[in-house]
């Protein structure tokens, strides 16, 4: 039955019939053609997107050219720097952002949110002061330590934001921006307020159409076995080990960057890694490693209870139906693979939860 919704996408469980593929729409019926000429398009849209997001911020933001939380936590900590939240670098943050993930590259919204969350409340701040004396006079005369206060609630809002998780942004500022200043506890119920107001006003909005926080958020009411506690305490050791590997990766890739010819030629940088991601499909960032090794031990229990229901090992799982399942894994592998790299401990939990729990919805189903 087609679709009759006004929105652009389609309901889901609907067939879209407004939606065509390339070869569709530019008359190709050749099965190699219409292989040959989505690709071409795909790797041109990608390489399109992101050299536009390279040019904009290198031209007219240098500012907004990472995740920015460096720079938001050296401003908790009391350097000045104005520019790195003018409006200027939030309007170019934001639409490179937007072009950047369009590119198919492996990178996340997750950290700039925090960098354009802070921008916004800087924006609306120097907004209020000049529509509102009143306003205006109350925040001239309060101190840079009330300023920064009022960032770090934003930043939690942005990462709340980002994984659909209150709770999450929260111990993100705790446990990454400033722990001495999430040390009062005035500030830490401010921030947790922020977080509920930005994700209940982002469940409002549905930006995927889904009625959902992030795209693939579902509950699962599975119990889990003790048993299992040992191969999610093999997932957690496995996670530190690689999470370590991948960081002293990172810092060699970074070292030779800075001491080769690619230093002076970012943007050309940016559209050789795009159109090499884009031909071979990469796609390995930290969260997905390790839910995919999560998931590959879950399915290697899952397979040797299928073989040995009777062992001694499974002897808390009930004699008829499943007993393991993977998606809990997988999970258990994001956070592991998550806190080895970034250092984190309770939000690594709350980040990764609400994002992969569709795994495991689909194990029961």
């Amino acid at each position: 039955m087609k679709s009759t919704d006004t929105h652009s996408y389609c309901p889901a469980g609907e067939v879209c019939y407004e939606w065509v593929t390339w070869g569709a729409y530019f008359g190709v019926t050749s099965v190699a053609g219409q292989s040959v000429l989505q690709s071409v398009v795909y790797i041109g849209l990608a390489v399109c997107f992101a050299g536009s997001a390279a040019f904009l911020v290198q031209s007219y933001a240098p500012y907004a050219f990472h995740t920015g939380i460096p720079e938001i936590k050296a401003i908790l900590g009391g350097l000045v720097l104005d520019e790195f939240l003018s409006p200027w670098t939030l309007l170019i943050k934001a639409l490179g952002l937007a072009l950047s993930v369009g590119s198919g590259l492996s990178l996340g919204k997750e950290g700039p949110l925090v960098h354009v969350s802070c921008c916004m409340a800087s924006l609306w701040t120097t907004i209020l002061s000049f529509s509102f004396s009143s306003f205006g006079t109350y925040f001239q005369n309060q101190s840079q330590s009330q300023r920064r206060k009022l960032l770090a609630a934003a930043a939690t809002a942005g990462v709340a934001v980002a994984f659909g998780s209150p709770l999450g942004g929260v111990l993100f500022g705790l446990e990454e921006l400033d722990s001495a200043l999430f040390s009062n506890q005035q500030l830490m119920w401010r921030a947790f307020v922020t977080s509920v107001v930005a994700a209940t006003t982002l469940a409002y909005i549905d930006p995927f159409g889904i009625g959902k926080l992030v795209l693939f958020q579902v509950t699962a009411s599975q119990q889990w076995k003790q048993f299992e506690l040992v191969p999610w305490l093999g997932l957690g050791v496995l996670g530190g080990v690689l999470g370590a590997l991948l960081i002293k990766l990172n810092a060699r890739v970074a070292l030779y960057r800075n001491n080769s010819p690619l230093r002076n030629m970012k943007v050309f940088e940016v559209l050789i890694v795009t159109a090499i991601t884009a031909v071979i499909s990469i796609f390995l960032p930290t969260i997905a490693i390790g839910a995919s090794l999560g998931r590959s031990l879950g399915i290697f229990l899952q397979e040797w209870h299928k073989a040995s229901p009777r062992s001694w090992i499974f002897s808390s799982c009930p004699p008829e139906g499943t007993c393991i399942y993977p998606g809990f894994y997988a999970v258990i592998g994001a956070a592991a693979l998550l806190g080895g790299v970034t250092s984190y401990t309770i939000r690594a939990y709350w980040s990764t939860l609400p994002c992969f729990a569709d795994h495991a919805r689909r194990d029961e189903q």
